[in-house]
């Protein structure tokens, strides 16, 4: 069962919020389905990860790292919604002074980048697009 889970991503339904486990070296928490505990704050996002939703303000499924991901939806972590929803919303809250921002990408691979955000940083995005790949970045959003 260990490894099933370990197959998804940060994961986080609202209103249906679960205590959340560490999986896959650390690298992200899984939430399953459980009871309805209460509704999660708008723009939860852990210290030191990256975290994108499927609506606006932060809020509704939401999927983070603490890491790279060159595809979300093969290999170790999967972001199960991404697939069929675009990302929506997204909070930069990495605290690493070596990295400046978070690029993310429609594809896999790190290909046809859609956007930055930098460390710190939070906001809504067109909503029209869905992300497949991230990484962290040294050098300026802008670029």
């Amino acid at each position: 069962m260990a490894s099933a889970m370990k197959k998804y991503a940060a994961l986080l339904a609202v209103p249906t919020v679960v205590g959340a486990g560490v999986f896959g070296g650390g690298t992200a928490a899984y939430a399953g389905p459980s009871s309805p505990p209460a509704t999660a704050a708008a723009w939860s996002c852990p210290a030191g990860a990256i975290c994108f939703w499927d609506d606006f303000g932060g809020v509704g499924q939401r999927c983070y790292w603490y890491q790279a991901d060159d595809d979300w939806l093969a290999g170790n972590l999967v972001c199960p919604w991404s697939d069929e929803k675009p990302v929506k919303s997204v909070f930069n809250n990495g605290r690493s002074p070596a990295y400046t921002g978070v690029a993310f990408y429609s594809s896999a691979g790190f290909v046809d980048r859609k956007g930055c955000t930098r460390q710190g940083q939070k906001g809504n995005l067109r909503g029209d697009y869905k992300v497949r790949s991230h990484r962290w970045i040294q050098s300026s959003c802008g670029s």
